[in-house]
């Protein structure tokens, strides 16, 4: 499945089913998708949630399951473009929200078959950079797979985003080793400062869920929550030196690249940026300038024990992610570590084409 919305295809759609809705992602059936009062509203509380979190999209046309979260259960009978066409839903989006946002994209995407002549739009909104009021007079954020108003304090927050220091998250070195007959899947966590403020401490939590437990899931070691067994760890990494050999720098290469720690699919993994500076390089802090990225904390994400004619994307992993901040709003994602995975996979075949 593209990364991109506007790239996606009637094959694309078929990734959604079977996902449910979530901090990011929000589907809605064509039966509401008509021009008027109710469903202006609707795209409005969306849009405004979406701006004042962390981004996301919406997807007019899935059938939905009922419960929550809802879930994509297959495409429905489709939007007739004749009464709701991409021009005018491109403008009920531009101006479903004060101040307006700038970069929201709408694409059509055609149905084929039964459903020919009809199309499935899809809306990406990006991360705001102030807070933004839908139609309604009502700031709204995302609470999970809800819109939801935002209390007050937020909204005066969320106003502030230029002015505060805010980072995201993403996956990068994501490489497949195969053993036998099954895959480890291996993968870095980037911090990115994408604000203006410099960065000096945060706390990432963490948490990697997939649908089979039979997998085996490792974290860096530091994601322990004892500071006394990273202490116990490294004094044990001290005894097995030679005279001679730089202790610190022995030290550091165990913490980051050695084996890590094992956990289960929903435990919540913190860590401090402050806490592993003191213990591995014995200062209090280092500046985290706008723009940088840092591998954090060091070492590999592996998800182990994956059957190497199955695919990583049937087991669902799904990253979700916060990072707290001095005097700023926590900003928190999701990410389909699926998804990451073909991402590079396509663009090393690119490479070699």
């Amino acid at each position: 499945m593209k990364n991109i919305p506007t790239d996606w295809t009637e094959e694309d759609l078929q990734h959604l089913i079977g996902q449910p809705e979530s901090f990011t992602l929000e589907f809605h059936e064509s039966r509401v998708c008509m021009p008027g009062k109710n469903f202006t509203h609707l795209l409005a509380r969306d849009i405004s949630a979406f701006a004042n979190s962390e981004g996301g999209r919406i997807v007019l046309g899935i059938q939905e399951s009922r419960g929550r979260p809802r879930m994509a259960i297959e495409g429905d009978e489709g939007i007739d473009p004749k009464l709701l066409s991409l021009d005018q839903l491109r403008y009920m989006a531009e101006i479903s929200v004060r101040p307006a946002i700038k970069g929201i994209q709408c694409h059509a995407i055609l149905l084929s078959g039964k459903r020919a002549g009809r199309v499935v739009y899809v809306i990406a909104i990006p991360k705001g950079d102030t807070a933004y009021q839908a139609n309604d007079y009502i700031y709204y954020g995302r609470n999970g797979f809800r819109s939801e108003p935002l209390p007050d304090h937020l909204v005066r927050l969320i106003m502030l985003r230029g002015a505060t220091a805010t980072a995201s998250l993403e996956v990068d070195h994501c490489e497949i080793l195969t053993k036998d007959e099954y895959d480890q899947c291996r993968f870095h966590l980037i911090v990115v400062n994408n604000g203006q403020r410099s960065i000096e401490d945060f706390l990432l939590s963490v948490s990697l869920s997939v649908s089979d437990d039979t997998l085996q899931l490792w974290a860096p070691t530091l994601f322990v929550d004892n500071e006394d067994e990273i202490r116990n760890e490294l004094k044990s990494v001290e005894s097995m030196l030679e005279i001679g050999e730089d202790i610190e720098e022995y030290k550091r290469h165990e913490m980051l690249q050695g084996p890590g720690i094992p956990f289960q699919s929903g435990d919540e993994l913190r860590c401090s940026f402050r806490r592993m500076m003191q213990l591995l390089y014995h200062v209090d802090s280092k500046k985290i300038f706008p723009q940088d990225r840092l591998i954090f904390p060091g070492g590999k994400w592996l998800i182990e024990s994956v059957p190497h004619a199955a695919a990583l994307a049937a087991y669902r992993p799904l990253l979700r992610w916060t990072i707290y901040l001095d005097n700023a709003l926590p900003c928190a994602g999701e990410i389909n570590l699926a998804e990451c995975f073909q991402s590079h996979q396509q663009f090393l075949e690119n490479l070699l084409e």
